[in-house]
């Protein structure tokens, strides 16, 4: 157990130096006194709500500023209230929240319960707004995951708990960080990132970036601001950095680079290493149980996940899944995770898969993570994701990332060919009832912010949309993107164009066009003209339809060139161009 915690308001009693900068971003800097002020304000706006409602008790918060989003998070704990924070504010999260909290405050769209607001300069004496000690009990902030499974989980935690993990956080790389600026590519909605874009700093007295990089670009331009760094980042950032990029400035002032909600390939640790000259560190754990272990790839001596100061660990002898026993849960019980691991002498351990997700279709059982490990095993794949599409029936479904020799066996054989050979594959270990009936074939598994594939992500993949036609097969070749679409026959589009004889209006095939050569070739700017264009044969109801996308000169304009065709026949093709558009 870790005996000793940082308190994360204890330098901010009466601080010191309040001149002291504690955020900066593209807007600016913000001092201990100006961030004091804004936690002032906010005191004074849940004290009239708590005189009014005085059974108020949790207030949800969502802000994508990070010094906002913290002076609401320690107003509501200075008052012993709870905060819970969603990973997300659309509006179907807010409807969501509503039973479940008094009020919302920061980013949020409407909704059933008060949005609270905060006028600037309303707080009196601000120096002195945390002068009274925290409590760190009590339950005072609720994690909101969709988990593997995609139903919202509430994962409640104490400041003891969080400080403790601060603390260790503080002794394994603290000693590196003089003044260094947290700057992260995951958002602080999480834990992982309240912990290291909020807290260790907060705790440390180091300044904060007050926005998420969404790029390795961001990352470069928020250095040109706030000076030396470390990065808080995860796999869905590092196991994408570009092949092309000045990486000097980087390499010159960030001291530490961080990962954590999924393993990171040992390609991408290298790749990371390689390109920022600095340690890659990962974090393995959960919401659930806060840090667990920690490695780092790129050296030999470190390439076993090591449990982190405080942290037990042993083998449940049932299923072989990993059980720790944790500073940072509530219980002192010794607690089973879904990791099957194996544990060395010096109890370090190496992941060897998750427990088994056992699923019952056509009356039979099935265990999908066999089934992804099956399918992973053909050399055509480099990812897969099975899982079950409720419906009429329960129907089988497979997300698959091709290799290069799968690329190139589609590119020969088509899609077809590839999908009976996946089957066939299969058959060998799978009933011919549970085979996948539906499959994508993608670029990339979908990922949020932590690195995790989440269940309603990969649902969302195989959705039915009214203006959207289904996306079955992504490949991308030297800025030239190939979709193989269906278009549904209950295509909105298609009422009243025309009576009878349904077709696909151009400008709806125009509008797809843009849509897509934004978001898989990243194109920005204003759409601003068309040139070339041509309709050759009409879209019809139910039609497979090959969609190609080229990007035209990448550093000079944003031209997209584009070809519907269905077989050897051409349906429509143009040139699309965007206004001050470079692709990223």
């Amino acid at each position: 157990m870790v005996d000793s915690f940082l308190r994360f308001e204890q330098r901010f009693y009466l601080p010191a130096h309040p001149e002291q900068c504690l955020f900066t971003g593209p807007d600016g800097q913000h001092s201990v006194a100006d961030w004091l002020q804004r936690v002032a304000d906010w005191q004074v706006t849940l004290d009239r709500v708590v005189a009014q409602q005085p059974g108020f008790r949790r207030c949800a918060v969502y802000h994508n500023d990070l010094a906002e989003f913290s002076a609401i998070l320690m107003a509501l704990w200075s008052r012993g209230l709870v905060a819970c924070v969603p990973g997300a504010n659309t509006p179907g999260t807010s409807t969501a929240l509503s039973p479940l909290v008094d009020a919302f405050a920061g980013e949020f769209g409407d909704s059933a319960k008060p949005l609270l607001e905060a006028t600037a300069g309303l707080g009196q004496q601000p120096l002195q707004a945390l002068s009274k000690a925290l409590d760190y009990s009590s339950v005072l902030l609720e994690i909101f995951t969709s988990g593997s499974s995609g139903e919202p989980q509430a994962i409640p935690k104490t400041l003891r708990q969080m400080a403790a993990e601060v603390t260790v956080i503080d002794g394994l790389w603290g000693a590196l960080m003089q003044r260094h600026c947290a700057l992260g590519t995951v958002s602080h909605h999480h834990i992982y990132g309240i912990l290291y874009r909020l807290l260790w700093p907060l705790a440390s007295g180091l300044p904060m970036w007050t926005h998420t990089c969404a790029f390795i670009e961001d990352v470069a331009a928020a250095i040109t601001i706030c000076g030396d760094c470390f990065m808080v980042s995860s796999p869905t950032h590092l196991s994408r950095l570009p092949d092309a990029f000045d990486w000097q400035p980087i390499r010159q002032h960030c001291t530490l680079v961080l990962s954590s909600g999924a393993p990171l390939p040992a390609s991408a640790s290298l790749a990371t290493h390689a390109a920022i000259g600095v340690d890659v560190a990962e974090i393995f754990g959960s919401s659930e149980t806060g840090g667990i272990a920690w490695r780092r790839q790129h050296n030999p001596a470190h390439t076993q996940w090591t449990p982190v100061p405080g942290v037990d660990v042993r083998v449940d002898a049932d299923n072989q899944c990993l059980q720790i026993r944790s500073p940072y849960l509530q219980q002192d019980d010794w607690y089973t995770t879904s990791d099957r691991v194996e544990i060395g002498p010096d109890q370090s351990f190496t992941l060897i898969g998750r427990v088994d997700k056992i699923v019952k279709v056509e009356g039979k059982r099935l265990s999908l993570t066999a089934m992804d490990n099956q399918l992973l095993a053909h050399p055509l794949l480099s990812a897969a994701r099975s899982l079950v599409l409720q419906s009429r029936r329960a129907e089988v479904a497979a997300v698959i990332c091709l290799s290069a020799a799968g690329l190139a066996y589609l590119e020969t054989q088509g899609r077809k060919a590839l999908i009976d050979t996946l089957r066939h594959h299969l058959l060998d270990h799978v009933e011919r009832p549970l085979l996948p009936r539906r499959w994508r074939i993608v670029l990339a598994l979908p990922r949020n912010s932590q690195g995790k594939t989440l269940q309603q992500d990969l649902l969302e993949l195989f959705a039915s949309r009214p203006d959207q036609p289904v996306i079955l097969t992504e490949r991308l070749h030297h800025d030239v993107l190939t979709l193989d679409l269906q278009i549904p026959a209950d295509l909105q589009y298609f009422v009243g164009h025309f009576p009878r004889h349904p077709i696909l209006p151009g400008v709806v095939q125009i509008d797809w066009a843009s849509r897509f050569g934004r978001h898989y070739l990243a194109v920005q700017g204003a759409f601003c003209g068309m040139k070339n264009i041509k309709f050759v044969n009409p879209i019809l109801p139910g039609d497979h339809i090959t969609l190609t996308l080229s990007l035209k000169n990448r550093d000079d304009s944003g031209d997209v060139a584009f070809a519907y065709r269905q077989g050897d026949k051409i349906n429509a093709s143009g040139v699309i161009s965007f206004a001050g558009s470079t692709a990223t």
